[in-house]
């Protein structure tokens, strides 16, 4: 019980909190990338990207609250979001390496120009619908992965306001 009172009188480091949710985002970011390359539905990623960022908020934050849940979904999906691009730009690259070795393609291009250049095959609309899919599979599991998170965070934000 002291250790309740101890962590509820600490004030709440913001910035270093987002630190920690987004190293610990990139681990579940890391994850996605790993699971799409093994070919397992990558989207189910999404509930350790945001349990992870959510522990590394609180765990360099020092102090649970509402704001460690919202602030780490927030940067959950900009992981999420570039974990994704990574993807197609890897697809980009492997896929340009098929065309050159098939001689489909003049040239083969660099891993630094697939990243740069990857977005423009987002213009194809089978694509775009791919990836877009992903994303809100993604999310979704992030939001199921944060619900037990956002109701403690909503019971802390109660006891915090009636104390």
């Amino acid at each position: 019980m002291s250790y309740n009172e101890e962590l509820s009188e600490q004030n709440e480091k913001v910035a270093a909190g987002i630190l920690g949710a987004f190293l610990f985002a990139l681990i579940g970011g890391a994850l996605y990338i790993a699971l799409y390359k093994i070919d397992i539905f990558p989207p189910v990623s999404g509930m350790a990207a945001i349990v992870l960022s959510i522990v590394g908020f609180r765990l360099f934050g020092k102090k649970p609250s509402l704001k460690s849940v919202f602030v780490p979904m927030l940067i959950t999906v900009v992981v999420i979001v570039l974990a994704i691009y990574l993807t197609l730009a890897w697809d980009a690259y492997e896929v340009y390496a098929i065309w050159y070795e098939n001689g489909e393609s003049e040239r083969s291009i660099t891993a630094g120009q697939a990243l740069l250049y990857g977005y423009q095959f987002l213009a194809d609309p089978g694509i775009l619908t791919y990836y877009v899919k992903q994303f809100g599979l993604t999310v979704l599991f992030c939001i199921v992965g944060s619900v037990l998170f956002i109701i403690d965070g909503i019971k802390l934000y109660r006891e915090q306001r009636d104390y």
